[in-house]
């Protein structure tokens, strides 16, 4: 079970935090390695050519902070591989320029490049290795470190040159820091995935016995290792490196001090991600000594140092004075340093103080002092023409002028403001401070939509998406309070708006541009093409993923890049679309939730929906029938009585099978299904009351694995079996969905589905798998490790037996025969089949058909691949192995197959939480499908179905494992129109017995008028 992702109100979960302080890590390794120079050889400074000396001497100085001396250096080594003709002259002209513009001497800087340009040209070398500098020197004369679009040209030229120019091997350092560069970009607009791309390429370039223990072989090295860190691809292959590497450093010259640091740095970081305190401690007293040996006192890398302690003490330890004092170390060096970078990291330092003068467990707690640090903050990020003037009048960031340094923590500096104002708020609500804290968290807002745009992958989306979290939790809260006072229906709107806003936002964002489409009338032709870039695009990153997880890395490279290419021809035509068709950026840009007065006209009278949301440390319920809303915090009185979730969960999904054990875990599922349904379950004995016979549950993070029908009603007495447990599916029908505008839109779409009453039906086999696959399964085992599912043919047969439609068995049930047959208006999809979970790449759970040989198909059915598909049939049910369980994200719930599915637009889904036992699978579905064809809607007939099945259960063949796994996700309040043959049959019987009747009849008559004839 996944860590629980709550985001820590004051400070931001480790993960999150380590990756806003790695940017401007990254960034300054990067401008001081930008600087560098680029030895083809190890060894002392009496091993080199004279110019190979100057280099190390100029090397000597850039440890130093010395630029000024080591730009002289260079400029006196370009004039003497100019005497010798040796082309490096070019290369050290760029060195010395890279020198000169932190110096900001500009006009030196451009007429050292314009003498490069000018010489490049007459020795008709401008489409050659040596003129990759000068493409790199003109990115850094317009680099200013705030604004980017000036640099997209410059980019797209280094990225021509790396990819396409013709360059000789010998010149494959060129091309590494080419690729160097252009990370150095894409990190700076916070992209990792696209940094890390061409950092990889740069290591791959260089990664041979020549390069790889030159300095520039480990300066690059050293940025590949931090910028995989960031990208969420930590490995033992690396950790390995880092370490080789630090011992390289230590055996080579003291010049090399300074990135042996930088290695040391990365695993006291890899330590803290892992939350190992004894490690953290071993590895910050290896970092210490380190530093000590040989950074600068007065250095931004010194300064980093203290701000990686303050992060650690802050976020692992818990001690805001430990973390006070080593950030105040940290911002009094960087007040004393003037560049964008050091701004950058005051801006750390500064929000780290503020955080700790906010936190009431420290002894100096003053939320005074914590504003002045968090407007510090924020002043150190902003152009000085848009400075904070009072607490936090920040600037409009919907204005394309109004920019800053770093967004990431300049949002983080705005939660400060935040999280010092709302307690008073919430003590002594206000108009003028209600409207305080509106104006701030949507401001905020306008900055994290234009962030998004900047998110061009899947890693810096998931980043965005977690801040979004943030401020549309702090919007609702802020109407939650001024609810509470003045009970006002619109802020209650709003709280349900916000609420939403943080709910499914991944299928929504899909569904909504499918309807785009549709609506502004888009060439259809044009469609299918972004359509097919897409379903590309998301082949290569399942490849990508594939490829990593076999240690490929060639072809997971290779397939990464593929990834981006398609990426980038995406938005190219999306943008296109944008202009052509400007009802289509409207309806993009649209995210209109259904408001309280919609959600009830959709309900039924008999229907209660319970809407989660989350309040602080805690969660409100929005509970909503037919005729009445109100509104209500948990209460968490009886949480410390309570075990964690993840244990109740183990429980339930492995029962044991020794009695002492089964005894105890019986008391213990009893004493919290109890607990947690008082706390979830508010003022429940009133509802029958009222007429309530479904519930519709739309939870958050969570709660979206929760059981809900395995709540309790009442509390028990000791040795109850599980047959008598009070079981909140005993008195309701329980449906979920991810998000309630989403439920109510999916109702609509589903009205439109036609129904031809058939079923669709795959039984697969497994004993046949070839020994070689073409995929080693991604989530644990390979094919040929699967067991038969005896017990899916039976489920298959007993349908066969009663109801119209397909049923595919064996070979036949294959992923082809699928992906054939979806077309088609079936009215239930019904996949009984291994279902293979993959936590840590959800993209990789996979549906698990039978092994076609000759299929361009590898008849593994990928989450990727699903949400690619679009559904007609009324319902899914996915009768396989923990098709409801993923990774848990805060704002999508658990990334499920099932949820994969409703992006492919299937209105309704019946999955699982765990993993299925073969026999009562089979058992519950036949009385599934029973209750369906009688008329109930689908909550209705598993409900009807689960308890038929602990009616005739005995003993702990009762327990929850056994019947409780299936959840119905969706538009599960309808019924679905099944075909039957016994009443086809009994039609044909009847009309066949009028038939003959009428011919009998007819005989009759035609005989007695022959007879009066007669």
């Amino acid at each position: 079970m996944a860590k629980k992702p709550y985001l820590c109100f004051r400070f931001p979960n480790h993960l999150q935090f380590y990756k806003m302080r790695l940017y401007p890590i990254l960034l300054s390794i990067a401008l001081l390695l930008s600087v560098a120079p680029v030895l083809s050889a190890q060894g002392k400074a009496t091993d080199l050519s004279p110019t190979g000396v100057l280099e190390w001497q100029a090397l000597k100085e850039i440890s130093k902070n010395n630029f000024l001396e080591a730009a002289n250096l260079y400029e006196k080594a370009a004039a003497l591989a100019k005497s010798q003709n040796n082309p490096l002259q070019f290369y050290y002209r760029h060195c010395q320029a890279s020198n000169l513009i932190g110096l900001k001497n500009k006009a030196e800087v451009q007429a050292i490049y314009a003498q490069n340009n000018t010489e490049l040209a007459l020795a008709g070398l401008d489409q050659s290795g040596w003129a990759c500098f000068s493409l790199m020197a003109k990115y850094n004369l317009q680099n200013d470190f705030v604004r980017s679009d000036s640099l997209n040209y410059y980019v797209g030229k280094m990225q021509t040159a790396a990819e396409d120019w013709d360059l000789s091997p010998e010149y494959n350092f060129v091309r590494a820091l080419l690729c160097k560069s252009i990370f150095y970009h894409y990190s700076k607009l916070q992209q990792a995935e696209t940094a890390y791309k061409y950092m990889l390429q740069a290591y791959n370039l260089i990664n041979s016995p020549e390069w790889k223990f030159s300095y520039v072989g480990v300066e690059i090295s050293q940025l590949y290792i931090m910028s995989a860190m960031y990208a969420d691809k930590t490995s033992s292959e690396l950790k390995k490196l880092n370490n080789d590497l630090i011992n390289v450093c230590a055996q080579n010259s003291p010049q090399m001090d300074v990135v042996a640091a930088r290695f040391v740095k990365a695993n006291y970081i890899q330590a803290y991600i892992k939350r190992d305190t004894s490690e953290i401690r071993r590895q910050q007293q290896i970092y210490t000594q380190m530093v000590q040996k040989v950074l600068q006192p007065q250095s931004l890398e010194m300064a980093n140092y203290y701000n990686d302690l303050a992060m650690v003490e802050n976020t692992i330890f818990k001690n805001p004075l430990k973390a006070w004092e080593f950030a105040t170390k940290g911002m009094a060096i960087l007040e004393n340093l003037n560049s964008p970078l050091a701004r950058t990291n005051l801006g750390i330092s500064s929000r780290t103080i503020g955080d700790a003068f906010n936190n009431p467990k420290n002894p100096m707690y003053n939320v005074a002092q914590a504003k002045f640090y968090y407007k510090k903050s924020a002043n150190a990020l902003l152009n000085p023409n848009y400075q904070l003037k009072g607490e936090n009048d920040f600037p409009d960031f919907s204005k394309a002028e109004v920019y800053c340094h770093n967004e990431i923590i300049m949002l983080y500096s705005m939660q400060g403001f935040f999280n010092a104002d709302f307690p008073d708020y919430e003590k002594n609500p206000t108009l003028s401070a209600k409207n305080k804290l509106l104006g701030l968290s949507l401001n905020a807002l306008s900055l994290l939509e234009r962030h998004r745009e900047k998110a061009a992958n899947e890693a810096d989306l998931k980043h965005w998406e977690e801040l979004y979290f943030k401020t549309n939790k702090n919007l609702g809260e802020i109407h939650y309070v001024w609810y509470q006072k003045n009970k006002s229906q619109a802020d209650l709107d709003q709280l349900l708006h916000y609420s939403e806003q943080y709910k499914g936002t991944k299928m929504r964002r899909h569904l909504n541009e499918e309807r785009a489409f549709v609506l502004a009338k888009i060439n259809p032709a044009d469609v299918n093409g972004y359509k097919r870039l897409k379903s590309e695009r998301e082949d290569a990153l399942l490849q990508y993923h594939q490829e990593t997880e076999n240690g490929n890395k060639e072809k997971s490279s290779y397939f990464l890049e593929v990834y981006y290419t398609k990426s980038k021809r995406m938005g190219e035509l999306q943008n296109k679309f944008k202009q052509d068709y400007p009802l289509y950026a409207k309806l993009l840009a649209q995210a209109k939730n259904k408001t309280l007065v919609e959600l009830q006209q959709t309900l039924t009278p008999d229907m209660l929906m319970l809407n989660y949301f989350h309040y602080k440390k805690a969660d409100g319920i929005l509970m909503l029938s037919k005729d009445s809303v109100w509104v209500q915090l948990r209460n968490t009185s009886n949480d410390t009585n309570l075990i964690s979730w993840s244990a109740v969960a183990n429980m339930l999904k492995n029962p044991s099978s020794e009695t002492d054990i089964q005894n105890t875990e019986r008391a213990i599922l009893a004493r919290n299904l109890w607990g947690i349904g008082q706390t979830l379950l508010p003022n429940e004995a009133t509802w029958q009351a009222k007429g309530i016979k479904r519930l519709l549950i739309v939870p958050h993070s969570f709660l979206s694995i929760l059981p809900f029908e395995l709540l309790l009603t009442s509390e028990l007495e000791n040795n109850t079996p599980y047959k008598e447990f009070p079981f909140l599916l005993k008195k309701y029908a329980i449906q979920y969905a991810p998000s309630a505008t989403l439920w109510a839109e999916t109702k609509q779409m589903s009205a439109q589905n036609v129904n031809n009453g058939k079923i669709l039906a795959f039984a697969p086999t497994y004993q046949n798998a070839a020994a070689t696959d073409k995929r080693a399964v991604l989530s644990g085992g390979l094919r040929e490790n699967l067991s038969e599912l005896k017990g899916a043919v039976k489920e298959l047969q007993n349908l066969e037996k009663y109801y119209y439609g397909d049923y595919l068995y064996g070979e036949a049930a294959n992923e082809a025969g699928f992906k054939d047959k979806i077309n088609q208006n079936y009215a239930i999809y019904h996949l009984a089949m291994h279902g293979l979970l993959n936590e840590d790449k959800p993209a990789l759970s996979a549906l698990v058909f039978s092994e076609q040989k000759g299929s361009a198909e590898d008849d593994f059915l990928t989450s990727l691949e699903i949400a690619q598909l679009s559904f007609r049939s009324q319902l899914t049910v996915l009768s396989a192995c923990e098709t409801a369980a993923g990774q848990m994200q805060i704002n999508e719930g658990a990334l499920s197959l099932a949820r994969y599915f409703m992006h492919g637009a299937s209105p309704a889904v019946v999955a699982t939480r765990w993993q299925v036992n073969d026999a009562t699978t089979a058992f519950i579905m036949q009385n599934f499908y029973k209750g369906l064809y009688e008329g109930k809607a689908i909550s209705e007939a598993m409900r009807a179905a689960q308890l038929s099945y602990l009616a005739q259960a005995k003993g702990d063949a009762a327990h929850p494992f056994y019947w409780a796994a299936f959840m119905n996700i969706g538009d599960a309040d309808k019924s679905v129109y099944l075909a039957d043959k016994n009443w086809a049959m009994r039609y044909l019987i009847i009309f066949g017995s009028v038939g003959l009747s009428i011919i009998g009849f007819g005989w009759w008559k035609y005989r007695r008028i022959n007879r009066k004839a007669a």
